[in-house]
């Protein structure tokens, strides 16, 4: 019975390393498999600047992006709450999330409420008098359109 015994520990123990050795070579194998590059990020094409009079705010529903001229500038700012990802609404003076109360002024900075850090800022360039958003690159809060010198 006492052989009996070790051997199903024994069975038991080479079981364990066996999976032990499996799950290690699968870590090894993430950090060794090349990682893809992207040659560019997702752009979306917001048509002619002059279609953005200053003053004026467009809502892009589907990425949940807001544009908006301002007297400095052109930015895009996410239409989603950095508490709980819901997604705010624009108001005069800044962006109110439903969900959970937060409040944000016009650049996307939390005034009141659970949220603590400000809405993303997406870059946002201006190509041949249009306005290019590119959805997968963010920028500093205060970061404007600008004329891209060359595309990362």
């Amino acid at each position: 019975m006492d052989r009996q015994r070790r051997n199903v520990i024994a069975w038991i123990g080479k079981g364990l390393a066996a999976l032990g050795g499996a799950a290690g070579l699968l870590l090894v194998g993430r950090f060794v498999r090349p990682y893809p590059i992207r040659d560019r990020a997702r752009e979306l094409d917001l048509g002619p600047t002059s279609e953005l009079p200053q003053g004026s705010v467009r809502h892009l529903a589907e990425p949940d992006v807001y544009v908006i001229h301002a007297a400095g500038g052109i930015y895009a700012v996410s239409g989603r709450c950095t508490h709980l990802g819901c997604s705010v609404q624009h108001r005069p003076e800044g962006f109110d999330c439903p969900c959970h109360g937060a409040r944000f002024d016009l650049e996307g900075r939390p005034i009141s409420g659970p949220a603590t850090r400000p809405l993303r800022w997406l870059r946002l360039d201006r190509v041949a008098a249009r306005l290019v958003l590119l959805l997968d690159r963010t920028v500093p809060t205060g970061t404007m359109a600008s004329r891209p010198e060359k595309r990362t």
